[in-house]
């Protein structure tokens, strides 16, 4: 016994000092001079199983410890993963420069040699001009759309009742349509023949190029064989005949009709890729569409109703057109969003042809370049709250040809068959929402990685509804026929909503819960001719720089252009008592519990309870509930003050100047301080406009954001500007400030580099501001407003000019602003002079 024990123990020692031997081998094999740094694995086999089987948290454990460009050892290659945006971006913009497509050798194999992921350069040029001539959006209105929508009706026919595993049946739907538009008369006949070797190819191409039988690499390239076998069959039957076709390999074949003239290799692989592309996008997209919209019934609502809009226009059987599909726009969110919150694609690969130089670390040539998008889906800084299925964050277009947004590829790469996806996805959408409602039944497991799906199905429970009535118009005729038992919100016909805004207000979708019983002020800055699109149910006033001119003549040049400053001619136009104000990139934050914050509710109360600037409460804000004065706190002093302005914090992008941005790129804030306190007298602070209110009778003619933005040698010091006036008028006034809560959540980090050049100037003078601020007296006679405001216009003239002759232009600026706001303002001009801009 003692024997075989030290037997087992050399071997285990053994095969130990040999795996140890063999990693560190290949670590040393590895290591050049200027890589990143990372680990290689196993020879061969390097870290494709780490990779394959754990994914995400193999890249996000690899990030923590080597930074954002580390080495690995994936699916038979030496390659470079790539985490950083900036870095990923560059890679997929400049393919050419010793950058070319890199897919694993597993992928070239069972695609082909002429796919169009394999060749770049010119090949590439050709290659995707032969597909784009299949597939771009004049071809799918022409010929493919009536044969999609044909399609589509007839596949949805019969669900009524019926349990269905939907990742089965949009496999099913995906692979057929596509295959119909390849070859539309064999298909019926060879489709069931064509589809098990498919599989097999689909598998294959994800896996180590090892062809042993029984490895999925093996079984991918037996059924690439069997499906080249059958279309070489077809084609050479289709010359043999002739019939002509209506469908892509007729077109591919006709080569006197087309201008691109492709071997029997090059239309086997075309082919095989439109397949390929779009059979798993499209199937797993629209598995996982149905899952969301059945998750998320505020979002399956709006969609539906977008489609029985369209529905109620049309006779039952007439079919949808082209124009009808481009106006499904909640839709196509629907289908980005699903897209990027499913991550159906992780990300691309390039391979060097040269030594080439990334972020300081040099590539050897030869190595492959994982171009890793899948995190970038789930950044905050691009995607707010970015967990949370919102398809309303697409309605903003710009989102889709955002410089990070690789949903669907990105460079020379784009992916040419998106619109061609998205018109299949739509048209089923279309037929499914109208026809049937669906609840989940079981097998909702979902794997993300390598591939999305469900591994034991998703089973639906489909029930037929009815396309002739829609959604909307039953939740009216309920709204109409119970009674309102709604509080009415707070303030509600003594509060305007001031936004400015260049762009469409899609964000009001998500503060409609808050937003729509008060009347909204919309300062649309930049070009007038532009429309604005505020989302329907709203009331609003909209002012564009016209509206400005036509209202204030002579005046106007106080109010800013390109700026958010813009936003105080809202304050100026309102005959209310109480303003918020908030910018467009900012949306409903939740609290720790996961509650929805009502920031305006919020406001209203820190508005109508007092402040303490004159001793400060070591509970903070004494009027809250479960809050009061602390032992100490002088008795005469507890009634408080007035409160002026409330001044309200965000949560995820924090509002930092330029030079912490580039220091502190991707930094969040996610702390939630559940408090309210009051800015001391005498003591100054940097207020930020997106999330703000105030009493405008008590402090309205104060809240003037200067002249910034266009023509302006400054830009992001308005609110600032505007906090500091104000703050110094109310401690003269004897009025309070409060700060703290509420939060939003704020979306969009501007460019650093851009707000640098707008600040560059401000962090400079501010060296003289504050102490400027914080030194200057009021005197007493000043007993309005307008008077502190007026004098402080004068001495920033006399005391500040000497900092830049800027100063003496926005003195005059100051002046000018009351003198407008007293005109706009004056007693017996609130109906003659009430404006006449664009309303609702």
């Amino acid at each position: 016994m003692a024997v075989l024990a030290m037997v087992v123990c050399c071997l285990v020692l053994g095969f130990s000092f040999l795996c140890f031997a063999l990693l560190k081998w290949n670590e040393i094999r590895y290591r050049g001079e200027g890589l990143p740094p990372g680990t290689m694995g196993w020879p061969v086999f390097g870290e494709t199983t780490d990779f394959l089987k754990h994914g995400p948290n193999f890249m996000k454990n690899q990030r923590a410890r080597y930074g954002s460009l580390f080495k690995s050892h994936i699916l038979g290659c030496p390659t470079i993963v790539s985490m950083d945006p900036e870095l990923n971006r560059y890679i997929l913009m400049n393919e050419g420069k010793g950058l070319v497509p890199g897919y694993p050798q597993s992928m070239l194999d069972i695609l082909g040699k002429c796919n169009i992921g394999a060749v770049h350069g010119s090949a590439h040029k050709y290659i995707r001009g032969s597909m784009m001539s299949l597939i771009s959006p004049a071809m799918i209105k022409k010929q493919l759309l009536p044969k999609i929508e044909k399609f589509m009706r007839s596949y949805l026919h019969n669900w009524d009742g019926k349990d269905i595993d939907i990742q089965e049946r949009t496999n099913e739907m995906a692979l057929f349509i596509s295959f119909k538009q390849i070859v539309e008369i064999e298909s019926s006949q060879l489709y069931e023949t064509f589809k098990p070797e498919f599989d097999k190819l689909m598998v294959g191409t994800l896996s180590l190029p090892v062809n042993i039988p029984g490895t999925n690499y093996h079984r991918g390239f037996q059924g690439r064989k069997r499906v080249v076998r059958i279309l070489r069959q077809i084609m050479e039957e289709r010359r043999a005949s002739s019939i002509a076709h209506n469908d892509m390999l007729d077109h591919l074949l006709r080569k006197e009709e087309s201008n691109y003239n492709l071997s029997d290799e090059e239309i086997i692989d075309q082919v095989i890729t439109i397949l390929y592309s779009g059979y798993e996008t499209v199937s797993t997209t629209l598995m996982m569409a149905i899952k969301y919209l059945h998750d998320h019934p505020r979002a399956l609502k709006e969609l539906r109703d977008e489609h029985m809009a369209i529905r109620q226009r049309k006779k039952p059987e007439e079919p949808i057109d082209w124009n009808e599909y481009k106006s499904m726009s909640f839709t196509r969110a629907v289908i980005f969003e699903t897209s990027r919150l499913a991550s159906i694609v992780n990300g691309v690969l390039r391979k060097t042809t040269k030594d080439i130089e990334l972020n300081g670390f040099v590539v050897p040539k030869g190595w492959r370049i994982y171009v890793y998008t899948r995190e970038i889906n789930y950044d905050p800084f691009l995607y707010p709250e970015p967990l949370t299925f919102s398809p309303w964050r697409w309605l903003d277009k710009g989102l889709e040809s955002h410089n990070y947004c690789f949903v669907f590829g990105g460079g020379s790469r784009l992916c040419p068959g998106k619109e061609l996806g998205i018109v299949q996805i739509s048209t089923f959408l279309h037929y499914f929402v109208t026809r049937y409602r669906w609840e989940e039944v079981g097998g909702d497991k979902i794997l993300q990685f390598p591939r999305v799906e469900a591994p034991d199905g998703l089973r639906i429970r489909v029930s037929k509804t009815r396309p002739e009535v829609s959604l909307s118009f039953c939740l009216k005729f309920l709204k109409m026929a119970t009674p309102s038992t709604k509080p009415t919100p707070l303030l509600k016909d003594e509060l305007d909503i001031v936004i400015p805004t260049i762009r469409n207000l899609d964000f009001l979708e998500m503060w409609r819960p808050f937003f729509e019983p008060y009347h909204l002020i919309i300062v649309q800055d930049g070009d007038p001719s532009k429309t604005i699109k505020v989302p329907d149910g709203f009331d609003y006033e909209l002012y564009n720089r016209n509206d400005i001119n036509r209202i204030l003549g002579p005046k106007a040049s106080c109010i800013s252009f390109k700026d958010s400053a813009c936003r105080c001619f809202g304050y100026m136009v309102s005959k209310k008592k109480y303003i918020f104000t908030i910018d467009d990139d900012c949306f409903v934050a939740k609290d720790p519990s996961g509650k929805e914050i009502n920031a305006l509710e919020q406001h209203i109360k820190n508005l109508l309870s007092p402040s303490t600037p004159l001793f400060f409460n070591t509970l903070y804000d004494p009027y809250r509930e479960g809050a009061d004065f602390v032992r100490g706190y002088p008795f005469s002093l507890r009634e408080g003050v007035h409160t002026a302005v409330s001044h309200g914090l965000w949560l995820n992008i924090p509002d930092y100047d330029a030079p912490t941005q580039l220091v502190k790129p991707r930094e969040r804030n996610t702390r939630y301080v559940d408090a309210v306190l009051t800015v001391p007298k005498g003591t100054l602070f940097p207020m930020c406009g997106m999330n703000l209110a105030f009493d405008r009778e008590l402090i309205g003619p104060a809240m003037y954001f200067g002249l910034m933005g266009d023509g302006q040698p400054i830009g992001r010091y308005d609110d600032m500007w505007a906090g500091w006036c104000m703050k110094v008028i109310c401690d003269h006034m004897g009025w309070g400030v409060k700060t703290g809560l509420p939060y939003i959540w704020h979306s969009k980090a501007s460019n650093p580099f851009v707000n640098l050049k707008k600040e560059y100037k401000g962090i400079y003078w501010q060296e003289e501001l504050i102490p400027f601020f914080q030194s200057c007296v009021l005197p007493k006679e000043c007993t309005t407003v307008q008077q502190c405001y007026l004098e402080l216009a004068k001495q920033v003239k006399t005391k500040l000019s000497k900092v830049d002759p800027y100063f003496d232009k926005l003195a005059e600026a100051m002046v000018t602003w009351i003198e407008a706001w007293d005109e706009l303002n004056s007693a017996g001009q609130n109906s003659e002079k009430k404006p006449n801009a664009a309303a609702k």
